[in-house]
């Protein structure tokens, strides 16, 4: 059951807007509710519990009791406080992410999930994926999976591995509750984490769509990972279907000077097939 969170304010307008445009996101894991005054939330407080509540107005902290946190609304980015404030005139995204901070073991976090792909060359989709999971830990907590049947992540490294893609794989498609288990105390590098590579290549394509789709939901329940980038060295029905759960697919070009064949058949394929879900979230690139 989601966590409630309680929004009152000076403008009930703007507790509204941001009330709605938190519940619309799947995968924040809060309900959030909207009050117009004083009483209303007074009498919503005598039968129900709130996990946060958000106010521009400090003296609305005397009506919690704990566990509810308290979280100041203020006017100016740097406003200094007495409590943990988020300033309120920014993009409502920016405003989730600070929320979840407050306590992430009550959501399962935002996810932003790429997967990287490249029907002409696995090292150029490799070395894009890379960059793109350096840069994005910069920002956030970030996830690396390499769908690769050979050279995975960390194999390069050290001879023996800690926890691989295989653990991951087996973890989610047989035990839901050892997921956030495996998902802590991962490898990093350049400030991500990561799974080092499959022990077994059967294991990569003989993983059905549904299961892939179930993956990708469990990382995002499980990991708190704010991004999340597939490295996919081959294509399949799983990885079709990963695509598909997909917030972008980046399709890396291997040159920018003449067309690229591979990339257009796949493109034109995608078409034909009618996959034009997975078509509307592509961006092509070139490493």
């Amino acid at each position: 059951m989601n966590s409630v969170i309680g929004i009152i304010g000076s403008s009930p307008g703007y507790s509204r807007r941001l009330a709605d445009a938190i519940n619309s996101r799947k995968d924040v894991g809060y309900t959030a509710v909207a009050f117009k005054d004083i009483e209303e939330l007074s009498q919503f407080l005598k039968t129900k519990n709130l996990s946060v509540l958000l106010s521009d107005q400090e003296e609305h902290s005397d009506l919690l009791s704990k566990p509810t946190a308290f979280c100041l609304l203020t006017n100016e980015p740097d406003e200094e406080t007495g409590r943990t404030s988020i300033f309120k005139f920014q993009a409502a995204s920016a405003i989730i992410k600070s929320i979840l901070l407050l306590n992430p073991e009550t959501t399962g976090g935002i996810n932003h999930v790429f997967t990287v792909f490249s029907p002409s060359s696995a090292e150029k989709a490799d070395a894009y994926a890379e960059k793109l999971a350096t840069k994005l830990a910069l920002e956030g907590r970030t996830l690396f999976l390499s769908w690769e049947y050979f050279g995975g992540k960390g194999r390069e490294e050290q001879e023996h591995c800690g926890k691989t893609v295989s653990d991951l794989l087996f973890t989610a498609r047989k035990n839901e509750a050892g997921m956030k288990k495996l998902m802590t105390g991962l490898e990093k590098r350049n400030g991500y984490e990561y799974f080092c590579g499959t022990e077994y290549y059967a294991d990569l394509w003989q993983y059905s769509p549904e299961e892939m789709e179930r993956l990708v939901e469990m990382c995002k329940k499980h990991g708190n990972y704010e991004y999340v980038v597939f490295c996919c060295g081959f294509f399949s029905e799983g990885v079709e279907a990963l695509m598909g759960k997909s917030d972008e697919v980046m399709l890396v070009r291997s040159t920018e000077e003449k067309r690229d064949v591979r990339i257009e058949d796949f493109l034109r394929q995608m078409k034909y097939s009618g996959k034009h879900g997975i078509l509307s979230k592509i961006k092509e690139v070139t490493v």
